[in-house]
């Protein structure tokens, strides 16, 4: 199999950022050392997650159709790389090839979702009680979006995550585990090829990752500019995360594990002795990313017409899965 460093480059990541810092990166495999990474800080994070409220600012004015365009550039690049980047899942990750190509392929699904998605973001035209007025549902964008994911899921749960936010108007900063920092990396170079061939109307920031440990982790929870953290882990985090983010009126999607056990014994040799092997913990908690994007808030306006006429809009119901980015107060004409 390929060195995760040729990988990485041809990828576009440069080897001199896969060396000389004191994060430690082996696989599961044989436990050899894949890389050497360097650690952000709490700081680091504050500082990306700026440069992701400045990306959000002007990605929302951004026409969802036009949005979904760059996810669907994405797609084609996850298409052409995903031989590569499922052999570093393997390598990092330590599943089967089998198992890391169908994860990749989860995230090219869950973009070619996202790009329908992006000419679905339509609301309602509600009647009014005041003659010559209508009422107008519209969804607005969260703003900036946290994902915080496992060593078991890689790459896919933050592209569950990043191609619904991003179609909806939002930017994404990304803290992935630390025992797979080099998928995340992986990930976010294809996303900037992505990013170079869609043009000028993607801002700087819209899509960053951030390695460290828990203390970064902690300041992507607590810092009030990121509107919604979305959180794959244990029970324990969960119960650390919630309350924290509910505490600055934040919200939550929280996708934590009830860990299975499995045991199996394997024929005694000689009446006493057993050999035992202890299977692997399963994740069984299901996830629902589309319903957490757009969930939260709409602007219903008025508008009265010169004539005196309600002014004519095609309604459509908004769909059952856009429900997570968005935020507004309502306004009433």
């Amino acid at each position: 199999m390929t060195h995760p460093h040729d990988l990485l480059e041809t990828l576009g990541l440069a080897r001199s950022a896969l060396t000389g810092g004191a994060l430690a990166v082996r696989s599961p495999i044989d436990g050899a050392t894949l890389a050497q990474l360097h650690e952000a800080s709490a700081d680091d994070m504050r500082a990306a997650i700026a440069r992701a409220q400045t990306a959000s600012i002007a990605w929302r004015n951004v026409p969802a159709p036009r949005r979904g365009e760059l996810v669907r550039l994405y797609a084609e690049e996850l298409r052409a790389h995903k031989a590569a980047l499922a052999q570093i899942v393997t390598l990092e990750a330590g599943k089967i090839v089998s198992e890391a190509q169908g994860e990749v392929q989860e995230m090219i699904d869950i973009c070619d979702f996202a790009v329908g998605l992006s000419r679905q973001l339509h609301g309602l035209t509600i009647a009014s009680e005041r003659p010559g007025h209508r009422m107008m549902e519209q969804w607005h964008p969260l703003g900036v979006v946290g994902v915080i994911s496992a060593f078991n899921f890689p790459v896919a749960v933050w592209a569950w995550n990043s191609a619904l936010a991003l179609v909806c108007g939002n930017a994404v900063v990304w803290k992935p585990s630390e025992k797979t920092p080099l998928s995340a990396l992986a990930a976010q170079a294809l996303f900037e090829r992505a990013l170079a061939r869609y043009g000028n109307d993607a801002p700087a920031g819209l899509s960053q990752v951030v390695i460290g440990t828990a203390a970064v982790g902690e300041a992507l929870v607590d810092d009030a500019r990121v509107a919604l953290v979305s959180a794959t882990g244990s029970t324990r985090m969960g119960r650390a995360v919630g309350p924290r983010v509910a505490a600055r009126f934040g919200r939550c999607l929280l996708e934590l594990g009830g860990n299975i056990y499995f045991t199996a014994k394997l024929g005694a040799t000689d009446g006493h002795n057993f050999q035992h092997l202890a299977a692997v913990m399963t994740n069984s908690t299901q996830q629902s990313y589309a319903d957490m994007m757009l969930n939260g808030g709409r602007t219903i306006e008025g508008n009265r017409s010169k004539s005196g006429k309600d002014k004519s809009a095609k309604s459509k119901p908004k769909p059952s899965s856009a429900k997570a980015s968005s935020k507004g107060s309502k306004r009433r004409g």
